[in-house]
């Protein structure tokens, strides 16, 4: 069973690395504005990870950040913003 979850998570993964930085916000602004603020932040760290810096990322998942109680990195979001 843990063999299985990784190749979810593998795939998924996959999955990401195919979508355009433009695919990805739309996906990240879809899953936080329906309300599932989880995958937004995965698709939003992702979108950092590969080292891009959109503002509306930014401010977005601040935003998540700070209703998560994660002050400390909402702020380094803001002000990157």
């Amino acid at each position: 069973s843990k063999g299985f979850a990784n190749r979810l998570i593998i795939k998924k993964k996959n999955k990401l690395d195919n979508l355009s930085n433009s695919e990805i916000i739309a996906h990240a602004f879809q899953f936080h504005a329906s309300g599932d603020t989880k995958t937004a932040s995965k698709y939003y760290q992702y979108y950092l990870d590969k080292g891009n810096l959109d503002p509306r990322v930014l401010t977005n998942y601040a935003v998540i950040l700070k209703n998560n109680k994660q002050i400390n990195q909402a702020i380094k979001l803001f002000k990157k913003s």
